[in-house]
């Protein structure tokens, strides 16, 4: 027993050979790869072949994943994203510049680099105001907005108003013979 205690021991205390990694090497200064692209917002009717052909147009391509679905109800579907790695950084930049924004069927494409972690506004910039004109406007938002208020009450006040000869018309004897009146209700 104390045998067996001894060779597990051994194989514990043994250090265990990891497999390298390619990226080992790299330098700390580049955290990530700069030729490398996500693309997302992809319609999944897209096809894989066009997409390639597309990002094909800003360079030569070093490598495409195109990614689906592994399991559940829609395995072997488009995720809506895919990883492109160019050659170079200029194509890389390139097609950054050309596809974000890009309308395929009604989507804008979404193009940041792979690892990056800051998302890229996909909304238009608006030209800087002024707070003066900025007051302005919600001032007079507010103004049309208490109009519209004052205008909608008024119309409600007048369609719930019922003129009292109409409310004659609605009625009849009580049905015990008592002579008193009462007035159909609808439900």
């Amino acid at each position: 027993m104390e045998f067996a205690k001894e060779k597990w021991k051994e194989k514990i205390d043994k250090p265990v050979d990891l497999p390298t990694d390619e990226n080992e090497n790299k330098d700390d200064d580049e955290p990530f790869n700069v030729n490398r692209l996500w693309i997302g917002n992809i319609d999944i009717s897209v096809a894989e072949f066009w997409l390639l052909k597309l990002c094909q147009q800003f360079g030569e391509l070093q490598k495409f994943d195109y990614i689906y679905e592994k399991s559940g109800p829609n395995k072997g579907k488009p995720k809506g994203y895919c990883f492109v790695a160019y050659q170079n950084e200029e194509s890389a930049q390139a097609a950054i510049i050309g596809l974000h924004g890009y309308k395929v069927k009604d989507r804008e494409l979404v193009v940041r680099l792979a690892n990056s972690k800051s998302i890229v506004s996909t909304k238009k910039i608006r030209p800087s105001t002024s707070k003066e004109s900025q007051i302005a406007a919600l001032e007079a938002k507010l103004k049309s907005m208490e109009k519209e208020e004052t205008s909608s009450a008024k119309r409600k006040l007048k369609s719930s108003v019922v003129p009292p000869s109409l409310m004659k018309l609605n009625t009849t004897n009580h049905p015990d013979k008592s002579g008193k009146q009462y007035r159909n209700k609808p439900y």
